[in-house]
């Protein structure tokens, strides 16, 4: 039976998802996308830009289920996922370090590389940390830590959207690595050190049948699983779609004269909203019920991406990031919850781990491939056209996933009045 953490438990199991998240708003919002328009045409940024987040993505799906088998199989003194998140991480702060140099001296080609790397590198470290969450928190505290992790993923985006704003739109790309490299290594650090990972199982080799195993999930014996894994594709989606093509709509659209500031401004504004909603929405979701907290979400996401269609000022799109943010919030406070309501067993949470992390993978996928591609071509019919049809996209693909959450059996339900009793 797992005890219940401590506040400074929770804090220590938590604060480095504030890192996690401002290592990458920084660079997907802003940074990439920034330097993606410095390195090639124009008339090609869209298609680029997918190379790079959609290959990076399609590399995450290879890399999560893998590693987080890897940390299951796993057997140290430190524990199981520690040492493969220090490994991680240390390749992951050298990757970053190589990315902004292939971007200063306009080399493209490593850049895609760098990237890659980075992204194998990250994935071996989230793979065990995901995986800690499941290991240390039970049943009656998933809301209050869910709510936690929510806190810290908007917490770390904001302070990501201050930071790209500052140095980004005052052409200080070096001084944006230097902040995300201490920003991690500090996080990382307080994480590491005050954690106290469960006695793990007899360590078991890892072989090959292994590795292919850990990219298979018996959907049908957990149906409400994959339910959830394809509401969450729809919902983050969604959430993609409108990041990774927010600077470029500020200026091709809204014609701002700074987009790296407009779109860290903007970043900041939502994550200021769904700061409001992320604080108490895990909590509510105990009493509530998971579902009515995610139906909130999605009409929420729904209106915001319609008012990103019809309204280009750029106060509008304050506004619309403002409704955005508040439900996006509510979404990342319930997101952990939900998951460990579904997890099928204790000796796999880390492989579970990575194939429900797969859901935030593929989304981005088709939201930067696809994405380019419709913004590309579109727009060469009619100037902003692509804009418009990828947000009408958004918004079926966001209504088929509320239709989906109401599949997923086994969530929490609706406990109000068991819980004051």
């Amino acid at each position: 039976m797992k005890k219940n953490l401590s506040l400074a438990g929770q804090f220590f199991l938590t604060n480095f998802w504030f890192a996690y998240n401002f290592h990458w708003s920084a660079l997907l919002v802003v940074v990439v996308q920034s330097q993606i328009h410095s390195l090639v045409p124009d008339t090609m940024q869209g298609r680029a830009l997918g190379l790079v987040l959609g290959g990076g993505a399609l590399l995450s799906m290879l890399a999560q289920p893998f590693f987080g088998g890897l940390s299951d199989h796993s057997h140290s003194r430190l524990g199981r996922r520690r040492p493969q998140m220090a490994i991680g991480i240390v390749v992951n702060l050298f990757a970053i370090y190589q990315l902004f140099v292939a971007a200063a001296h306009g080399q493209y080609v490593a850049y895609v590389l760098w990237y890659f790397v980075l992204i194998v590198a990250n994935n071996a470290m989230g793979a065990a940390y995901t995986a800690l969450v499941p290991d240390l928190v039970n049943e009656e505290q998933r809301g209050a830590v869910s709510s936690w992790i929510g806190f810290m993923t908007v917490l770390g985006t904001i302070a990501a959207a201050r930071a790209s704003s500052h140095f980004m739109g005052a052409g200080q790309p070096r001084e944006m690595m230097w902040t995300i490299i201490l920003v991690v290594v500090v996080f990382f650090v307080i994480t590491f050190l005050g954690v106290r990972e469960p006695a793990a199982p007899e360590a078991r080799p890892f072989h090959l049948k292994e590795i292919v195993s850990s990219f298979k999930f018996d959907f049908r014996a957990h149906p409400g699983f994959g339910w959830l894994c394809l509401s969450r594709m729809s919902i983050l989606f969604c959430f993609y779609t409108v990041m990774f093509f927010l600077e470029y709509f500020l200026r091709d659209v809204v014609r701002v004269a700074n987009p790296e500031r407009s779109a860290g401004v903007l970043l900041e504004i939502a994550s200021w909203a769904a700061l409001a909603s992320a604080v108490i929405a895990g909590f509510l979701s105990d009493r509530l019920g998971r579902r009515a907290i995610v139906y909130f979400t999605g009409a929420l996401m729904t209106l915001a991406a319609l008012m990103f269609v019809y309204n280009q000022s750029e106060t509008a799109i304050r506004w619309a990031a403002v409704v955005f943010g508040f439900g996006y919030g509510a979404f990342t406070a319930v997101d952990w919850a939900m998951v460990n309501d579904l997890l099928p067993g204790a000796d796999s949470y880390a492989k579970d781990m990575g194939i429900w992390t797969v859901s935030t993978i593929i989304p981005q996928v088709i939201s930067t491939i696809a994405g380019g591609l419709i913004v590309d071509h579109f727009n060469a019919i009619t100037p902003n056209l692509g804009y418009r049809v990828l947000q009408g996209v958004v918004v079926a693909i966001l209504l088929g996933g509320m239709l989906a959450i109401g599949k997923a059996k086994g969530l929490r339900p609706w406990q109000w009045n068991a819980r004051k009793a």
